[in-house]
């Protein structure tokens, strides 16, 4: 089959299960940044799920042949080659997240070691001493990012990094929750709790409530988004805000810019996290 040229249409490629693009509001708040500067731009934004290897497959079969002029790649884990597959058939590639070492690709990302340091500097601001946390995915690049900073925030506070105050959720709700069972069992007398994203943050709360651990009183917690999760939560959840719109939004000008001039050479764009301090945190009397 030939392949046609269409310079009207971008695949937003998304390597995560259907159930998690629709649960999760990070994924919604991207994906609205990404349409809304392609539709500006009269481009035409398709959304595709690659999650399993016959889906990725199916996506790199498809966009091959002409179907889309450029893919925005989202939610990466380290072993995914197809930044590295899809320009070997014509088609220019934008990464969502910081790309694996040594991958020589454009892409947009907040700065997620800055903001795992912020976060623990923050809790020790608060007077918090033995601070956990609940990881991302190790096996992207933003869990292993965040937890950098969080390993940053306590050097700089002239704190040791510990394993036992270390534990893994993958960006999972239910995986978070268990992460917060086994700080507890590991090391009861924590205090404060830096957690890599706002939907792991709400299980690991539900855990320490189950656990008759009071939040901010007996551990001050703080997650990573800020997105509406994060307002509506009981107490008010203090988060690391990323601006997710506006990296949609870059993420869609370097898809254009690559579509104009396919042979420029890769960029990067790295935006700047913010510190929500809400009760969580600072407690019911500041924050009002």
């Amino acid at each position: 089959m030939e392949r046609s040229t269409r310079r009207d249409c971008v695949a937003i490629v998304v390597a995560e299960p259907v159930r998690t693009l629709f649960a999760h509001p990070y994924f919604a708040e991207l994906i609205e940044g990404i349409t809304s500067a392609l539709i500006m731009s009269s481009a035409l934004p398709v959304i595709l799920v690659a999650d399993t290897d016959f889906e990725t497959d199916l996506v790199e079969s498809h966009l091959s042949r002409g179907f889309a002029s450029a893919a925005i790649l989202v939610s990466l884990k380290a072993d995914n080659d197809l930044p590295t597959r899809l320009p070997g058939h014509g088609v220019p590639v934008v990464v969502v997240g910081r790309p694996a070492p040594g991958l020589s690709v454009s892409f947009a990302d907040v700065d997620n070691r800055r903001g795992g340091a912020m976060a623990v500097g923050h809790l020790v601001s608060q007077d918090r001493r033995r601070i956990a946390t609940i990881t991302g995915d190790l096996d992207m690049q933003s869990g292993l990012e965040r937890l950098l900073g969080y390993r940053d925030g306590l050097k700089a506070a002239g704190m040791t990094p510990k394993a036992a105050l270390e534990e893994t959720g993958g960006y999972k709700a239910d995986a978070a929750y268990l992460a917060m069972e086994r700080l507890l069992q590991q090391s009861p007398e924590i205090d404060a709790l830096f957690v890599a994203s706002d939907v792991m943050t709400e299980a690991a709360v539900r855990a320490l409530h189950h656990a008759n651990k009071r939040v901010p009183d007996d551990v001050a917690v703080i997650g990573f988004d800020d997105s509406p999760i994060a307002r509506a939560m009981h107490p008010p959840l203090s988060s690391i805000r990323q601006p997710i719109d506006a990296i949609g939004h870059e993420a869609a000008r370097m898809a254009l810019a690559l579509i104009a001039d396919p042979s420029s050479p890769p960029s990067s764009v790295i935006l700047q996290p913010e510190l929500v301090a809400r009760e969580s945190t600072i407690g019911a009397d500041q924050y009002r």
